[in-house]
């Protein structure tokens, strides 16, 4: 290796990588090398845009059954009205008039 560099590494993922290469039986540095590697090789704007490829048409298949997506639509609809959703928090109710004017009277 000509160009050597440093990473900075969480204790957590040192930990793994020191067990991964006492079970491979291979230095860290050969284990984190073949890992950046085989990253790489999935991530190159190639096997990215192969992906992406794939999607595509996946969702041009879609638009061949329902152009108007109909039925994406009716399930959102059925999926919003399935229940209560926690991330759409809790609603208000409106205090009572006479609430109202006590709460008024009181601060002012």
């Amino acid at each position: 290796m000509d160009n050597q560099q440093s990473l900075t590494i969480p204790a957590g993922l040192h930990h793994f990588l020191e067990q991964a290469s006492q079970w491979l039986k291979r230095p860290m540095n050969d284990v984190v090398y073949d890992a950046i590697v085989q990253y790489v090789a999935t991530n190159t704007p190639q096997s990215l845009a192969d992906r992406l490829k794939g999607s595509q048409q996946d969702l041009e298949r879609y638009h061949e059954q329902d152009p108007d997506m109909n039925k994406a639509i009716e399930a959102f609809i059925q999926a919003e009205l399935a229940g209560p959703d926690p991330l759409e928090g809790i609603p208000f109710k409106e205090e009572p008039p006479i609430q109202k004017e006590i709460r008024t009277l009181l601060h002012g």
